[in-house]
C-alpha cells in the first residue's frame, strides 16, 4: 500500500511537468538595494544653539564703547525635508550632492543684566535652517556610512534691551545668517527604495554685523541714533530620517 501511494505521487508529479511543457519557472531573485540616483526624504530630531549679542555704542568714532550681552541656549526640536542625488562608482564607494531645509522651534530669554532688566528681557529665537551638502561615503551591504559638509544658512529673530535711566537701547529683528556645516551619518537600507538614516551635524553660522540696527532713544534726542550689533552662533544637530530613493 505505502509503495503504491509513493508511485501514485510520483506520477502525479511527472503528470504536472509534462503539463506545464517541461518547464519549471525560476524564483525571481530579491530585487538589489538602490543608492544611486534622485532621493527624497523626510526628518525630525533636535537642534541645540548657542548664541551671543552684544553691540558697540559708535555714535561717538572717537569713544566706541562695547557691551556684551548675555549667553542663550536656543534649543528645540526640528522638523524638515531633504533631497538630492548619489553617484556609485568603484567598488560601493559613493559621492552625492544634498540640499535640506528645517523648521526650528528653538527659543530662549535671557535677562539683559541692566537697569529694569525684569521690564526689557533679551531673547533669541533659531525660526529655520537649511544647507547645500555633499555628501561620500561607501555602500556596505545595507549600511551606509558616511561624511557631510557644506554651507549653511539660519534664520533668527533677535530682541535686545538696555536701559539707562530715561534712555533705552533696542533692537527687534530678524536676522539671516551664513556660515558651515559638517557631520556624519549611517543610513540603513530596510527596502529596495526605502532608507532610514540617523544624522549628526555641527554648523557654525559665525557671527554677522549688522550696521542701524540698535537704536538709541533718549527725550532729549528723540529721533535716536544707532550703533552695531552682532549674533553670533551655533548648533550641533541630530536627526532621524525617512528616504525614498528613486
Amino acid at each position: 500500500m505505502k509503495k503504491s501511494l509513493i508511485s501514485l505521487a510520483l506520477a502525479a508529479a511527472a503528470g504536472s511537468f509534462a503539463m506545464a511543457g517541461g518547464d519549471i519557472a525560476p524564483v525571481a531573485p530579491a530585487p538589489a538595494n538602490n543608492w544611486d540616483g534622485f532621493y527624497m526624504g523626510i526628518q525630525a530630531g533636535y537642534n541645540w544653539g548657542d548664541a551671543e549679542v552684544d553691540w558697540i555704542d559708535n555714535t561717538d568714532t572717537a569713544d566706541e564703547i562695547p557691551y556684551k550681552g548675555p549667553a542663550y541656549d536656543v534649543d528645540g526640536t526640528i522638523a524638515g525635508i531633504y533631497g538630492g542625488y548619489n553617484w556609485i562608482f568603484g567598488e560601493g564607494w559613493l559621492l552625492g550632492v544634498e540640499g535640506e531645509i528645517n523648521m526650528v522651534s528653538g527659543d530662549d530669554t535671557q535677562s539683559t543684566n541692566y537697569e529694569n532688566e525684569d521690564d526689557y528681557p533679551g531673547e533669541v529665537k533659531h525660526n529655520w535652517d537649511a544647507s547645500l551638502r555633499l555628501r561620500a561615503g561607501k555602500v556596505m551591504g545595507d549600511f551606509l556610512p558616511y561624511v557631510t559638509g557644506g554651507v549653511a544658512w539660519g534664520g533668527f529673530h533677535v530682541k535686545q534691551y538696555a536701559v539707562y535711566d530715561e534712555n533705552k537701547i533696542y533692537f527687534d529683528k530678524d536676522m539671516t545668517l551664513t556660515g558651515w556645516t559638517v557631520g556624519a551619518g549611517l543610513e540603513w537600507s530596510i527596502s529596495s527604495n526605502v532608507h532610514l538614516r540617523v544624522q549628526y551635524r555641527y554648523t557654525d553660522y559665525g557671527d554677522d554685523s549688522k550696521r542701524d540696527l540698535w537704536k538709541y532713544e533718549n527725550t532729549a534726542s528723540p529721533e535716536g541714533y544707532f550703533t552695531d550689533g552682532t549674533l553670533d552662533y551655533n548648533a550641533h544637530q541630530v536627526s532621524v530620517g525617512l528616504t525614498f530613493q528613486f
